[in-house]
């Protein structure tokens, strides 16, 4: 399918879509891409010793709590030239068409209000992470599968991302109930844990669950980073299932 379609396609899904507010700004948006296209990614999977275990890759998921049962494939040249060449270009224009200006428009213009907020109200703590002049956005991408015991108490995210893009890819609707869950803090949260991932005890005690977002093909959750987003996932153990999404950032850097 040619590129721009597919851009335009998305663009329209993330525009007519309903945008939530409660208990935080976010999206849950179905059909996300043209449905021919989607089997394609679904065909394109790499298989599972592409994959590398998250806290092998990342110091710090080990020091927040991060479960090892995650899975990553990054998309960074390394990893794209291990792959054949048919399935290194897909992926390749793939990550391609969604690091586009068209689609980074819509996304900044639906979240503006939250965007804006959060810009001109950071605490001492992100301005440190963060920096507080010159922003630029990095994006990132990776082909996610969670295995069996996985489980993401609530939290945050880091405090550098700027809008999460969490793409479900499954091949029907037997996992719906394993999807993203959205909370909400029953008490203040110092700063500091917001990185966090709480324990399942701990996601429990402390926080409301207002709903999960089905687990279901071709549907995309995007929301904003803010001091407010918690979110998180129930253990997977659905008959020893595996979990497959493409995980999309926008990360925010600037000048201290």
């Amino acid at each position: 399918m040619n590129t721009n379609n597919i851009i335009k396609h998305i663009c329209s899904r993330l525009n007519e879509s309903k945008l939530e507010s409660e208990p935080w700004p976010h999206k849950f948006i179905e059909d996300i891409f043209p449905e021919d296209f989607y089997k394609k990614i679904i065909q394109k999977l790499p298989s599972n010793n592409f994959y590398k275990s998250r806290i092998s890759l990342d110091k710090n998921a080990q020091v927040t709590n991060y479960s090892p049962e995650r899975h990553v494939f990054q998309m960074n040249i390394e990893n794209l030239n291990s792959l054949d060449e048919n399935d290194k270009s897909f992926w390749y224009n793939f990550f391609k068409d969604l690091c586009s200006e068209e689609i980074q428009n819509s996304v900044l213009s639906i979240f503006k209000n939250t965007l804006d907020n959060r810009m001109k109200n950071l605490t001492e703590l992100e301005k440190s992470k963060i920096g507080t002049k010159n922003y630029k956005i990095v994006k990132r991408g990776e082909i996610v599968k969670d295995f069996k015991k996985y489980h993401l108490g609530a939290h945050t995210d880091t405090y550098n991302k700027l809008i999460t893009f969490l793409f479900y890819l499954p091949v029907d609707n037997s996992l719906e109930k394993l999807g993203t869950s959205i909370f909400k803090s029953k008490n203040d949260i110092k700063d500091s844990d917001l990185l966090v991932h709480q324990s399942k005890e701990e996601t429990e005690k402390n926080f409301i669950k207002i709903k999960t977002c089905k687990f279901i093909p071709n549907s995309l959750l995007i929301f904003p980073r803010t001091n407010s987003s918690f979110h998180g996932v129930d253990e997977v153990n659905e008959n020893s299932s595996e979990r497959d999404l493409f995980l999309f950032n926008y990360y925010i850097y600037g000048d201290k």
